[in-house]
């Protein structure tokens, strides 16, 4: 089934209650036999919050590398898993933008400055 343009309404969502409506908006889409035939599990029980958002799509990544069924099952356990880690990369980047909002720029830099130092740091001890 093709779904309403959520990409294109993720990426203009510009605070939590648009990224939220656009997850009602993506869920109201699935039609009661789609939902049966996810893996269990893969349904969101929760999506009150964009904590919920971001947690489940880390549910639907394990779901998805230990996924053992048939095509039509790993389809739509594929098109809920990209779509909620974009809504999840959504909530990370108005978070992202709220945080500079709130922090001086000189602070802002060196946060950022911090955070990439350490993000080199753990790529460096993953190659190791």
């Amino acid at each position: 089934m093709f779904r309403h343009s959520w990409r294109t309404q993720l990426k203009g969502a510009a605070s939590e209650p648009d990224v939220l409506a656009v997850v009602r908006g993506f869920m109201s889409e699935w039609s009661r036999r789609e939902i049966e035939a996810l893996p269990a599990g893969a349904w969101p029980s929760r999506t009150g919050s964009l904590a919920d958002v971001v947690s489940h799509s880390l549910v639907l990544a394990e779901l998805h590398a230990r996924f053992a069924g048939g095509a039509a099952q790993l389809k739509l356990l594929q098109e809920m898993v990209l779509f909620f880690t974009q809504a999840a990369v959504r909530a990370v980047q108005l978070r992202e933008t709220e945080a500079a909002a709130d922090c001086p720029a000189s602070e802002h830099r060196k946060a950022r400055a911090k955070a990439k130092a350490r993000q080199k740091g753990r790529t460096r001890k993953r190659a190791r």
